[in-house]
């Protein structure tokens, strides 16, 4: 079977304003039925929709470059390469839940929406515990299906008390209430948050008050999402020049750049960001990663354009030399991040040794993983 994927990229000095959600998941016109551009109408009407809309949209954003975060850890022995699949099966079950919504199918958008922090939950749970395995086998067996592990509950709780979370984030109780409310769509309905009572009929159309429960929702499910995956990789709060150091060839999975760091601000606030640095700026292991870091040597403009090993070279000798850094920087994420999402859903079975510090990786002709 031969997999495609599909990846954009956009490069940030600033924020920009009304992004939008049709942007930031870059839906087609496929994808956006008039019953779509009815609920993206309403979304821009209404002051505080507008407001929600937007907090959301930089959200989604956010969540988005963490995919320039999700490193590879290697085991001593074993598979590994799937390690990530439950996040990136995360961000396309997000987007499945948000198209829904934006079409007027909210019980489907609701079930997805629930999926979606069950499988960004189970990312972080076993991100945090493969850390003290030598293996994978047991995740290995979670994601075929051979074996069961813990109940979601279970797993809320171990990831909440093993995250360092500020006094400001998500509790686990808001997080286990926002999972009640999305249960209640599929298990027991309640009356009050009933689709028919909230539009004010059972005719398929859009409505204000409708919107709004949608939007919050997801919103209050952004935070949940988001506040445990700062706290998991809290150098996502503290932006470096990684081509500064690196070049083109940057260690994968460890910095943020200040591209990346525009959609914290835009969805913490400055207060809450700057709050959330003081939080974890004193972490060991987040100060051992910045002494490395600044131990490197700053390279030249030159020396990071002759870094650059890829046949498409663009022509672009008429811009400047930061201009010309930008445009293949970009490109390389892009190029990153498509690695990174085809090995996660790669079914080619594989298996790693490491030997004196070097890792031996080898591929089967059975593809069952």
């Amino acid at each position: 079977m031969i997999m495609y994927f599909l990846i954009t990229t956009t490069y940030r000095k600033r924020a920009e304003k009304n992004l939008g959600l049709s942007k930031v998941w870059d839906l087609t016109e496929r994808e956006i039925s008039p019953l779509a551009k009815d609920s993206l109408l309403i979304l821009q009407s209404e002051e505080f929709l507008r407001m929600k809309s937007e907090h959301v949209a930089w959200g989604s954003q956010l969540l988005l470059e963490f995919q320039d975060l999700q490193s590879i850890q290697l085991p001593k022995k074993g598979p590994f390469l799937n390690v990530n699949f439950l996040f990136y099966q995360g961000l396309n079950t997000l987007r499945e839940s948000i198209v829904a919504g934006l079409n007027g199918l909210y019980h489907p958008s609701f079930s997805s929406l629930r999926s979606a922090l069950e499988q960004f939950i189970f990312h972080v749970w076993w991100k945090i515990r493969l850390k003290k395995t030598e293996d994978y086998r047991e995740f290995y067996d979670w994601i075929s299906g051979d074996k069961q592990s813990v109940s979601f509950g279970d797993a809320i709780r171990e990831v909440y008390d093993k995250s360092d979370l500020p006094s400001q984030s998500s509790s686990i109780s808001e997080c286990k209430e926002v999972y009640k409310q999305l249960c209640s769509y599929s298990h027991k309905p309640l009356i009050h948050e009933s689709i028919t009572t909230l539009r004010g009929t059972n005719a398929i159309e859009i409505s204000i008050s409708v919107m709004n429960y949608w939007i919050e929702l997801l919103e209050l499910t952004l935070v949940s999402i988001l506040d445990l995956s700062i706290a998991n990789n809290p150098q996502c709060l503290f932006p470096v020049s990684i081509y500064e150091k690196f070049g083109f060839n940057p260690p994968i999975g460890l910095f943020f750049d200040h591209s990346n760091f525009v959609s914290i601000r835009e969805w913490l606030c400055p207060k809450l960001t700057n709050a959330y640095i003081l939080h974890y700026k004193n972490q060991t292991k987040l100060k051992e990663l910045f002494e490395w870091y600044e131990n490197r040597k700053n390279m030249t403009d030159q020396e990071i354009l002759e870094s650059w090993n890829d046949s498409w070279d663009p022509d672009d000798f008429d811009l400047s030399s930061e201009e010309r850094i930008i445009v293949r920087w970009t490109d390389m994420k892009t190029k990153l991040r498509i690695f990174s999402m085809a090995f996660a859903f790669g079914l080619k079975k594989h298996s790693l040794i490491m030997k004196d510090h070097e890792a031996e990786v080898y591929y089967f002709k059975d593809h069952s993983i």
